[in-house]
C-alpha cells in the first residue's frame, strides 16, 4: 500500500472525515460525531484498520524472531513499511525511523539517548507541546511539579 504525502496547501476536511468510520456513527443528539480525546487514543482511518486487519489476518509473526516463512514476511513488510516512512518524513536513511508504542516511549528513548549527550544535571527541558503525561513524568521524578494553573515549577519551588 502506497502513501502519498498530503499536499499541506490543500486540505479537504470532508474527504479526511470520510477516511475514518468511526465519524460515520450516529450519535444520541443527532450531530455529527466530533473526538477530540487524541492525547489519550486516536482514532483510526479505515487505510490503517484494513492494514491492520489484514496482518493480523494473513501476515502475523513476530518480526526479526524467526526464520520460518510467515516471519520472513512479517520482517520484509516492517522494514518495508520504514523505508515508505523514511521517504514519507524525509529521512536520509531509513535506519533513522524507530518504531515505538507512545509519545512516552518515545519521549523516554530520546531522553536517555540524545538527551544524555547533550543536557546537563539540572536542566529541564519542556515545550508548549508536551503531553500532559509526560509532563507528569517529569513532576513525579521530582524534575518539575505541574501546579493548577498550568505553570511548571522546578528545583527547589517545586512543591515535594
Amino acid at each position: 500500500m502506497a502513501v502519498e504525502p498530503v499536499d499541506t496547501r490543500i486540505l479537504d476536511g470532508a474527504a479526511r472525515r470520510a477516511d475514518f468510520p468511526v465519524f460515520e456513527r450516529p450519535t444520541r443528539s443527532g450531530q455529527p460525531l466530533s473526538y477530540l480525546d487524541s492525547a489519550s487514543s486516536a482514532q483510526k482511518p479505515r487505510a490503517v484498520i484494513d492494514a491492520v486487519t489484514d496482518a493480523y489476518a494473513h501476515h502475523y509473526a513476530n518480526v526479526h524472531r524467526g526464520i520460518y516463512e510467515l516471519s520472513a514476511d512479517a520482517d520484509a513488510r516492517f522494514e518495508g513499511a520504514r523505508r515508505t516512512l523514511a521517504g514519507f518524513i524525509g529521512a536520509p536513511s531509513d535506519r533513522e525511523v524507530v518504531f515505538v508504542r507512545n509519545a512516552t516511549e518515545a519521549l523516554n528513548l530520546v531522553a536517555y539517548s540524545w538527551g544524555r549527550a547533550n543536557v546537563a544535571a539540572g536542566d529541564l527541558v519542556v515545550t508548549d507541546t508536551d503531553p500532559l503525561a509526560d509532563i507528569s513524568v517529569l513532576a513525579e521524578s521530582r524534575l518539575a511539579a505541574v501546579v493548577q494553573d498550568g505553570r511548571i515549577v522546578s528545583g527547589e519551588a517545586a512543591p515535594r
